[in-house]
């Protein structure tokens, strides 16, 4: 059951799976495909190597994200089947996600904090205009923050600090919703309420089930 708490008057969202639904394992294959390797290889590959985080956090360019992709595949594939590649893991943004999204912002301060990078990003955005007409998500949240603009992922707990402060929210009455675990962690510390949502779930869950004060 997925139950807002009581006294919440903000919520941070996450991106994908959540809002988008996303398998990286899509990315993994499709990397694998590019450097002769399995699955299972080029997830190993990708968890060993800093270029990833670096990219996430906008310390590299794309470019050199995709240098650092050629170099640990071994290959000399164009930038465009890089990318490719990369973006397989976004799937589809669910209509009624948006909807969601659309109501409970008569009730609550929304925002979005994702990790994320320049290409997913613009891919992402591309999808949404599809689906909605937006050219991106300031219909649906106060601001969005992503990772590459910030300069910490989650769990990192300078990435929710940035928008405690910013935005002057108590802790105490925010909710983050993300669908991995791991990710609740950083907001845990700075007294921030977490709900782990099932990944690629129903959103409308949200709706169904309301808050603890309805």
């Amino acid at each position: 059951m997925l139950l807002i708490p009581s006294g919440i008057q903000n919520i941070i969202f996450d991106l994908g799976g959540v809002i988008i639904h996303l398998d990286t394992g899509l990315t993994f294959e499709a990397m694998g495909r590019l450097g002769g390797l399995s699955r299972q290889e080029a997830e190993a590959l990708a968890a060993s190597e800093a270029c990833f985080f670096q990219y996430e956090r906008g310390e590299i360019s794309p470019e050199q994200f995709f240098d650092s992709l050629r170099r640990l595949l071994k290959t000399e594939t164009a930038s465009e089947q890089l990318i490719e590649a990369w973006n397989a893991m976004l799937l589809h943004i669910p209509p009624q996600n948006l909807e969601v999204l659309r109501q409970l912002r008569k009730r609550y301060k929304l925002f979005m904090l994702s990790n994320t990078n320049t290409v997913h990003i613009e891919e992402v955005h591309r999808r949404l205009q599809l689906v909605s007409g937006e050219a991106d998500f300031s219909a649906y949240f106060e601001q969005v923050y992503y990772s590459q603009d910030i300069g910490a992922r989650k769990p990192e707990p300078a990435a929710f600090r940035t928008i405690l402060d910013q935005w002057e929210l108590r802790p105490e009455e925010t909710l983050f919703i993300d669908d991995n675990a791991a990710n609740l962690l950083g907001a845990q510390q700075l007294g921030i309420k977490t709900l782990l949502f099932p990944a690629n779930g129903d959103l409308t869950a949200l709706l169904e089930y309301g808050s603890e004060h309805t």
